[in-house]
């Protein structure tokens, strides 16, 4: 049976975060931030913006960190329509090659 001291997993512990930190750090400098989103609504540009009010806030611009918070929103909420319509237009065409495959009557008659 192997058995492991308390200042050894502690020194495991604390090389893995070295490690991790030193692999993390050179990823960014060389990859530069991740741009993606966890949606996939969100464009680009709204990336973009939110990675300047972040800059923002971290230099403490509070009337910049304001502006872009607004903007933010705003590129949010169109991200959001676009993202819809989208999705609406996708499902009005499944539907109407749906019925023309069933010869359904239309409700225009």
């Amino acid at each position: 049976m192997l058995t492991t001291s308390s200042s050894e997993v502690h020194s495991l512990e604390d090389a893995w975060a070295k490690y991790k930190s030193a692999l993390d750090s050179a990823a960014r400098e060389v990859l530069g931030p991740r741009l993606s989103a966890k949606k996939p609504r969100v464009s680009q540009a709204t990336l973009s913006i939110i990675d300047q009010w972040r800059k923002a806030i971290q230099r403490g611009d509070t009337e910049e960190y304001r502006r872009l918070a607004a903007l933010c929103w705003i590129s949010l909420r169109h991200d959001k329509n676009q993202w819809a319509e989208q999705l609406h237009v996708q499902a009005r065409t499944i539907f109407f090659v749906a019925r023309s495959r069933m010869h359904l009557p239309t409700s225009d008659n």
